[in-house]
């Protein structure tokens, strides 16, 4: 099955960075259909690139020692902030329930899972919000309400991320203690921009 763009989605390029795809453009002289996305990360930069390259396989010749399938993969962020490949998910969960001879239990127990999975979703959401509104905004007392509206689900990989998209390093070590790095910085970031303005 060929796969399809999800505009707006968040993508994994296969040498771990983050993107956001926003959406389809036209060359304006071949009509070619081209991606065009955002990194995630230092100056937010956009980009485009033929659909079918953003779309395609890693070239495992070129680039053997890579484990990821696809150039960029779709990913998912959950209820804890973690980053999740949908794509890689949902082939794994698929291939789990064929020739499985107890299809209808797992039907039973996959639907009392769901039930469980949907108390999440409006959490999920919220959480998928505040990361794309730290990520995209351009005011740093902006970031900084979306840091601390995520500090019940902020983990290391959002740090990481958030770190990265501010182009700083927060170093390993407590979570907690991490958290508080990131926020000084946002804090101190927040208060120079107040004063700038106030000029």
């Amino acid at each position: 099955m060929a796969r399809e763009l999800v505009k707006g989605g968040f993508y994994k390029h296969f040498k771990n960075k983050l993107y956001k795809a926003i959406d389809v453009v036209y060359h304006s002289e071949t009509k070619e259909a081209l991606v065009l996305y955002q990194a995630l990360y230092g100056d937010f930069k956009l980009y485009v690139r033929p659909i079918d390259m953003f779309l395609s396989e890693v070239d495992h010749i070129k680039y053997p020692e890579v484990k990821a399938k696809y150039r960029f993969t779709l990913v998912d962020i959950d209820a804890e902030g973690n980053v999740s490949d949908i794509e890689e998910d949902t082939a794994s969960k698929t291939s789990a329930n064929v020739g499985n001879t107890d299809y209808i239990a797992n039907e039973t127990s996959a639907n009392s899972e769901a039930r469980e999975d949907n108390l999440l979703v409006s959490n999920t959401k919220r959480v998928g919000e505040l990361v794309e509104r730290f990520l995209d905004s351009k005011e740093y007392e902006d970031k900084l309400d979306a840091l601390l509206l995520l500090r019940s689900n902020i983990n290391d990989d959002l740090i990481d991320l958030f770190a990265e998209s501010l182009d700083i390093v927060v170093d390993k070590g407590d979570l907690n203690t991490r958290f508080k790095s990131l926020k000084s910085v946002l804090e101190a970031h927040t208060k120079y921009e107040g004063a700038r303005l106030r000029r």
